[in-house]
């Protein structure tokens, strides 16, 4: 069964609402990479994006911040083993980013391991309990378990925030 995703766009400006990440960049050329990149990933030109973040990702003290963002891109672009490699790398630095649980729990609900899914979404919602894509992602995970009650709970704080 094919599961419904969260348009990229939304994606990336709701893991960027939610995220922690308070790293600052290290340098104007650091900081050019990272807005082409998004620049990139807004207009679902993933390879471009891939390619931009390239210099960032590929020495062993890649910055967490930048992992995850090629983490999304690789997500987005339906690359879910090279996200979840990303994903693995961040992991020891992320700290509390609840970016990193969020992916997790979309890749292991893909691949429909629901549970995994729910228990990775359950830790993004407690690291960022306002994040409307966190709530969003984890009704659905609810909702493939037929847990009705927690799905709703879920769906019903989206509906208050006003999306619909």
């Amino acid at each position: 069964m094919k599961l419904p995703r969260l348009p990229h766009a939304l994606l990336s400006i709701s893991l960027a609402a939610c995220s922690g990440a308070s790293e600052a960049p290290t340098s104007e050329e650091v900081l050019l990479i990272r807005e082409r990149a998004a620049a990139w990933f807004g207009e679902e030109r993933f390879e471009d994006a891939r390619q931009e973040l390239t210099s960032l990702v590929s020495g062993e003290d890649a910055l967490a911040e930048d992992l995850l963002r090629a983490a999304q891109v690789e997500f987005a672009a339906n690359q879910a083993d090279a996200a979840m490699l990303f994903l693995d790398r961040a992991a020891s630095s992320a700290g509390d980013d609840p970016t990193l649980p969020f992916l997790r729990g979309q890749l292991h609900r893909e691949s429909g391991r629901i549970e995994e899914a729910v228990a990775q979404l359950e830790r993004a919602h407690e690291l960022a309990p306002t994040c409307l894509a966190t709530r969003l992602a984890l009704g659905a995970a609810y909702d493939d378990l037929d847990q009705r009650s927690e799905a709703e709970d879920c769906y019903q704080a989206v509906v208050d925030a006003g999306i619909e």
